[in-house]
C-alpha cells in the first residue's frame, strides 16, 4: 500500500512535481488500509443497534478522510489539542481506525491460531503481521480467499456459525470498550497513542536509560510515512498500544539542476550521540514535521558546522 499510494501520488502530480511536493509524499499519512476497511464495515454494521459508546465509533469512522495526523501542538502526547476541526477528526479517526482493526483481527483469527497452536508442537507464530493481511483481505476480496466465509466462523464455538457481521460487531463492541477506557472521543487523538521512541543499543540489554521518547507522532500502519505501531499481540482487557520505534531512517530529495545536485535531507535524530551536547537530537523535531534540511554540497558550502544555525 506504501508503494501504490506513492505511485498514485507520482502519477497525480505528473510533470508538475518539484522539491516540495516530493517532500510532501514522503509525509503523507492517507491510509489505503483505511480505504478498504472502513467502508466494508460501516455497509455491514448498517441498521444495527449500537450502544453509545459503539455509535461514538462508528461516527469517528465514518467522519474520517483516511488521514493520521497527532492532533496536537507539539509533540509530546500530552501537549494540547490543536484547534483545526479537520485536523481533531482525522486524529480521532485515525485512532478508531486502528483499535477497530486491531480489535477485529483479534476477533476473526484467534480462535484458529489457538486451534493451530495447541495442534502443534512449537506452537504457531505469525511474522509481518500476517494475521492483519489475511483479515484485510478478506474484506476487501473475500473470493480470493480458499476458505471463502468460513474464516469468520469461530472454531471455539462448533455450535454455532459465526458470519462476518457477527464478529464485525463483536470487534466493534471490544474496541468501543478499549477506547471508551481512554475517555471521549475527543482525548483519542491519535497522538495520545500513537508515539514514537528511540532505542539505545543498550536496549536489548535492559538498560533504558539511553532510549529518547516518547514523540507523538503522525502516520500509521502501511502509511508512505511509515509509523507502523508496534506488532504485539493483544488481547481484550488490556490497553491497545500503537507506539512505534522503527520509522524512516532518512529521508532526501535531490533535484539536478545545471549548476549541480540540490538536496534536503531528514534524520531521526543529531550528529551528537552525547546527551548533553548541543547537537543531541537535533534534527529530531524536524524529522517528526516533515521539514527537511538543506545539504551542503561542495567546499566552503558551510562556513561554520558548528553553528546550529547551520542547520536551520
Amino acid at each position: 500500500t506504501r508503494a501504490r499510494r506513492i505511485l498514485d501520488l507520482v502519477e497525480e502530480g505528473a510533470s508538475t512535481h518539484d522539491v516540495d511536493s516530493m517532500t510532501g509524499i514522503l509525509g503523507d499519512t492517507y491510509s489505503l488500509y483505511g480505504e478498504v476497511v472502513v467502508p466494508v464495515v460501516l455497509a455491514e454494521i448498517a441498521g444495527e443497534p449500537l450502544s453509545l459508546a459503539e455509535q461514538q465509533l462508528v461516527d469517528e469512522l465514518a467522519a474520517w478522510s483516511y488521514t493520521c495526523p497527532t492532533g496536537l501542538d507539539g509533540h509530546d502526547p500530552a501537549d494540547p489539542a490543536v484547534a483545526d476541526p479537520f485536523e481533531a477528526q482525522e486524529a480521532r479517526g485515525c485512532t478508531a481506525f486502528h483499535a477497530l482493526l486491531t480489535a477485529l483481527t483479534h476477533r476473526a483469527l484467534a480462535d484458529e491460531i489457538a486451534q493451530a497452536s495447541a495442534a502443534s508442537p512449537t506452537g504457531v507464530t505469525l511474522v509481518d503481521r500476517s494475521d492483519v493481511h489475511l483479515v484485510v483481505r478478506a474484506l476487501r476480496a473475500p473470493t480470493a480467499l480458499t476458505s471463502g466465509e468460513l474464516l469468520w466462523d469461530d472454531v471455539a464455538s462448533p455450535s454455532v456459525v459465526e458470519t462476518r457481521r457477527d464478529i464485525i460487531l463483536s470487534a466493534l463492541s471490544l474496541a468501543a470498550d478499549e477506547l471508551a477506557a481512554i475517555g471521549e472521543p475527543d482525548d483519542w487523538r491519535w497522538g495520545r497513542v500513537h508515539t514514537f521512541s528511540l532505542r539505545s543499543i543498550y536496549d536489548q540489554f535492559g538498560v533504558t536509560e539511553y532510549n529518547d521518547g516518547p514523540y507523538a507522532a503522525p502516520g500509521g500502519l502501511y502509511t508512505v510515512n511509515v509509523a507502523n505501531p508496534a506488532a504485539t499481540a493483544w488481547e481484550p482487557g488490556a490497553p491497545f498500544d500503537f507506539g512505534f520505534v522503527s520509522g524512516a531512517s532518512v529521508r532526501f530529495v535531490v533535484e539536478i539542476g545545471p549548476d549541480g545536485p540540490r538536496m534536503t535531507y531528514q534524520l531521526p535524530g543529531g550528529t551528537d550521540l552525547h546527551r548533553d551536547g548541543p547537537f543531541y537530537n537535533q534534527l529530531l523535531e524536524r524529522w517528526l514535521e516533515n521539514e527537511p534540511v538543506p545539504f551542503a554540497f561542495g567546499p566552503g558550502a558551510v562556513d561554520s558546522p558548528a553553528v546550529p544555525a547551520q542547520l536551520g
